[in-house]
């Protein structure tokens, strides 16, 4: 996700979303006596794109060199979006692979005794888009935000990443945030119909391996209905998941308190479509947050650390670590106090 390029001051429309007027909580106004601390052995679940070094394309279409740095805090999970890993980084042109990117993360994953690293599977390559549009995102490129023009081509690209990483990688999300029109343009339908053909396919070649769909974004507490249609479509595919995923982006402090409410209401939404309830967020940050004094950052962190432990989420993923390219989120990187607080809690 990159969120300074497409909220320029305005709410998006939402994905999912929960009652509004909801209070923020205490923590944020600082009262750390009411904060769950997760178990020590926890770790981070992070996104951390500048962990291996080397040219990266920006949200201003640039392409340029940053350098490689692992993070301060314990690290638990990988989610690998942003990295240049999408299928068109990894499959440039039909049937001939590049994996030296994907293969320095996983192993510097595990060189780090980081056995949880989840691939987002997403980002249609040019050769094999229905359609190349220049309002697809800049940084991956016309064609990204595509359906493929034959199914074959994702179905061979889905087989051979999960093979060639069977046993190391242990999850995969399927596509990103496929609500935004820079990421998908194709039809509900369509990207249901990829969903079960990746889950298909997963199960195959790995079967112990995770299935997530499919990271849609909240960006307010406003709109309790608009993610619906996709599950509705989700459930009408039948794939065989593991989770449902979110991306957690809170416009207004007021905001920040509904996470676990949220949680609640994806969870019946995937009951009612016979979906499965377990529920990973995989990107958190708070739009704004950057412009918070110390003492609202270390809380709002406390806050959705709290909420999504009391919710019983297995996975909420840090949106991103040393990603200085987005001024206007809470900072992580070292020093800073949203990664203090998560130090912190981890101790």
């Amino acid at each position: 996700m990159r969120w300074a390029q497409r909220h320029s001051g305005i709410a998006r429309p939402v994905v999912l979303a929960m009652l509004s007027g909801a209070l923020l909580l205490g923590l944020v106004a600082g009262s750390p006596s009411a904060v769950a601390r997760p178990r020590a052995d926890q770790g981070v679940d992070l996104n951390i794109p500048w962990a291996v070094g080397g040219l990266r394309y920006e949200r201003d279409g640039i392409l340029r060199d940053s350098p490689g740095e692992w993070p301060t805090v314990p690290v638990r999970s990988l989610r690998l979006w942003d990295t240049r890993t999408a299928w068109l980084n990894l499959e440039p042109a039909q049937d001939q692979w590049d994996f030296s990117r994907l293969d320095a993360f996983v192993a510097l994953a595990e060189s780090h005794d980081v056995e949880q690293v989840t691939l987002v599977l997403a980002g249609t390559p040019g050769w094999a888009a229905q359609r190349l549009l220049a309002s697809d995102a800049v940084w991956l490129g016309p064609g990204s935000a595509s359906p493929p023009r034959e199914m074959a081509d994702w179905r061979d690209f889905v087989g051979t990443v999960t093979a060639r990483y069977r046993g190391r990688i242990d999850a995969y999300e399927i596509w990103n945030e496929p609500t935004d029109r820079i990421f998908w343009n194709g039809t509900i339908a369509e990207w249901a119909g990829m969903v079960a053909t990746a889950s298909a396919v997963i199960r195959q070649a790995d079967p112990a391996a995770a299935v997530i769909a499919s990271g849609m974004a909240v960006g307010s507490p406003d709109d309790v209905t608009s993610a619906e249609p996709w599950l509705v479509a989700l459930g009408a595919a039948e794939p065989n998941l593991t989770a449902l995923s979110f991306h957690f982006y809170p416009v207004t402090r007021a905001a920040t308190s509904t996470l676990r409410h949220v949680i609640v209401h994806v969870r019946d939404l995937a009951r009612r479509n016979g979906l499965p309830t377990e529920v990973w967020v995989t990107e958190i940050n708070v739009l704004g947050g950057a412009s918070w004094t110390t003492r609202q950052q270390r809380a709002v962190v406390r806050s959705l650390v709290s909420q999504a432990d009391a919710a019983r989420v297995p996975r909420l993923f840090w949106y991103a670590w040393t990603d200085l390219t987005e001024p206007s989120l809470l900072p992580l990187q070292p020093g800073s106090p949203a990664a203090r607080e998560l130090t912190r809690l981890l101790s």
